[in-house]
């Protein structure tokens, strides 16, 4: 673990927005490697259709988070090791904005504060967003989001309250539409042995809970289709994909192949992959279908940063069986 170099990307250097990569990176090398979502669709690799649906539901889910917080309660090293975390030593909440990568992975619809399943919310009857605080009138029909990421990349709900999600910032970004940005965060999950975090936030914009549903149902469907296949797992074994906002850019796809995994009792397993990864990716989801059979909390796989120059790995989870 003394070799990992965690990989967020500090909003205070410079960079050129946009769909290029054009700034000083030790990994500089890697990023023609980086591909946005048609040229992926091309590749031979994407033939199988369930695997292209897969990714490109994962792609349409895949955020950016800018973290403009950072807690003074942050551990000084990783649980039972010497090795420092990620940003333990800021001396103040402030010293330094980042950002990374999340994945939307939930999303729950509320109707007075009763969900579709007929269960009642513990907290709330109407929408808490900002908007309908200040509004005075909460609208009664409101939605959870819930967003995958890495627990190094938000610590708290100290962090959380910081985070700004932009969603769909690919190449056909557009800044003047509502339904790209989310904030109001705080933590609903974490565990810091396995690097997992799930921030959440409410909303009452229906056209976007819709949108984000569809896609949500895209990627299960297609889980599903591949998992009932023994012949796909197979084949997809050494397989892994990564979807990423490197250096704060537009989110981009990158693969590889999984190298090695370790298995820890306790927190589970982390993958090693050759799939190429930049500041800014850690807190990415990790599409390896042959590991994970679903995306529960405890299943996800989410990238953590770098090993070597060649290598990255991903937090742990818990696999599932390929035996």
């Amino acid at each position: 673990m003394a070799s990992l170099q965690y990989e967020d990307y500090s909003c205070q250097e410079t960079s050129n927005e946009g769909v290029s990569i054009r700034i000083s990176c030790p990994k500089e090398d890697k990023h023609n490697y980086f591909m946005g979502l048609k040229d992926l669709l091309e590749k031979s690799v994407m033939k199988d259709e369930n695997v292209g649906k897969l990714v490109k539901s994962v792609f349409h889910l895949t955020v950016k988070l800018d973290v403009n917080n950072i807690s003074n309660s942050r551990e000084k090293f990783w649980p039972g090791t010497g090795v420092r975390y990620p940003l333990s030593s800021s001396a103040t909440p402030t010293a330094k904005n980042r950002s990374g990568t999340g994945r939307v992975w939930k999303v729950i619809m509320y109707k007075n504060g009763i969900d579709s399943f007929g269960g009642r919310h513990k907290k709330y009857t109407s929408c808490p967003c900002a908007q309908c605080k200040q509004s005075g009138k909460p609208n009664s029909k409101f939605a959870k989001i819930s967003i995958s990421t890495s627990k190094a990349l938000v610590y708290n709900d100290f962090e959380a309250a910081g985070v700004i999600c932009l969603l769909f910032y690919d190449s056909s970004f557009q800044m003047d539409s509502h339904n790209k940005r989310l904030d109001g965060f705080y933590v609903e999950q974490d565990k810091i042995t396995t690097d997992f975090c799930s921030l959440a936030c409410y909303t009452c914009n229906i056209p976007l809970f819709e949108r984000l549903k569809k896609y949500l149902n895209r990627f299960n469907q297609a889980n599903e289709a591949i998992q009932s296949q023994k012949t796909a797992i197979k084949r997809l074994n050494s397989f892994v994909f990564i979807v990423s906002h490197p250096h704060g850019e537009y989110k981009k796809i990158s693969y590889g192949k999984i190298v090695r995994k370790y298995e820890i009792r306790g927190p589970g397993t982390s993958l090693v992959y050759t799939a190429p990864t930049c500041p800014g990716s850690s807190g990415a989801p990790v599409i390896a279908p042959a590991h994970s059979s679903s995306w529960s909390n405890e299943t996800q796989i989410i990238h953590f940063g770098q090993v070597d120059s060649k290598h990255s790995c991903s937090g742990f989870f818990s696999a599932s069986d390929t035996s």
